[in-house]
């Protein structure tokens, strides 16, 4: 049984399942009219993340977290650097690992949750690579291996391991690549999940399904119960030819 709710009605009912996979939920009209709409459930997500934000944050929930001031004697080796401090939303902040090298993460200060958006329903949530045969399994690692070979011969990966120089930090700073987080990002079947803290880009992959490199096919149902597909291309930033996908941005839309 799956339990639909819509925050803006409050009309809550538990609906069963069917289908071949058992991941299709058994409603009637009424009950789809009664579901919001994805702009709806967006809109709620915000609301929530706002009265966190509002609520002061990570400090509201009493995680000893020590003052900014604590923070900038701390410097890079703060563990709580990505939730408390002066950085903007769009910045990446430098983090300290139990290896002793650093990584780049989301300032996640006023995001404090992760979503994941599915165009299916499945009972569990595991990856496409735990849902691979042996066979596939076998291959998927091998092209993984493969992808981070090619990485590491990369200039820029190779003055990443080798050390960098930051502004007003003495020592040299020496970042972890994510060999398989990057493979992910770049369609590689790998046994990891994409979560986003931001709810648009999570909306998007539930809204949508895979259609070739950087196309995306959408499916509207309307309240006639009529569906329109358009096509979503994604194209590669000019000016920045070799970035993942990710946030590029709709630049055109086929009919």
């Amino acid at each position: 049984m799956i339990t639909c709710y819509n925050p803006n009605t409050h009309l809550k009912w538990d609906s069963s399942l069917n289908g071949p996979d058992d991941n299709i939920l058994n409603l009637s009209q009424d009950e789809i009219m009664g579901l919001p709409n994805i702009g709806e459930v967006i809109n709620f997500c915000h609301s929530i993340k706002n009265n966190f934000v509002n609520a002061r944050g990570w400090n509201s929930l009493h995680l000893n977290i020590p003052p900014m001031d604590m923070f900038k004697q701390i410097g890079l080796h703060n563990p709580y650097a990505a939730y408390s401090n002066d950085g903007s939303k769009e910045d990446f902040i430098v983090s300290r690992l139990g290896s002793g090298r650093f990584a780049l993460k989301p300032n996640l200060k006023n995001r404090p949750f992760l979503y994941r958006g599915q165009n299916t329903f499945h009972k569990s949530i595991v990856s496409g690579f735990d849902r691979s045969s042996k066979e596939e399994k076998l291959i998927a690692n091998l092209k993984v291996a493969e992808f981070s070979l090619l990485l590491k011969t990369h200039p820029l990966f190779r003055m990443f391991d080798a050390g960098i120089a930051l502004d007003g930090v003495t020592k040299t700073i020496f970042l972890e690549m994510n060999y398989y987080g990057l493979a992910q990002h770049y369609g590689f079947n790998t046994g990891l999940l994409d979560f986003s803290s931001d709810i648009e880009v999570a909306a998007f992959f539930g809204a949508t399904k895979w259609l070739a490199a950087d196309t995306y096919i959408v499916s509207i149902l309307t309240r006639m119960n009529t569906a329109d597909y358009i096509i979503i291309r994604l194209t590669q930033n000019s000016k920045h030819p070799g970035v993942s996908p990710g946030r590029q941005g709709i630049h055109y839309i086929e009919s």
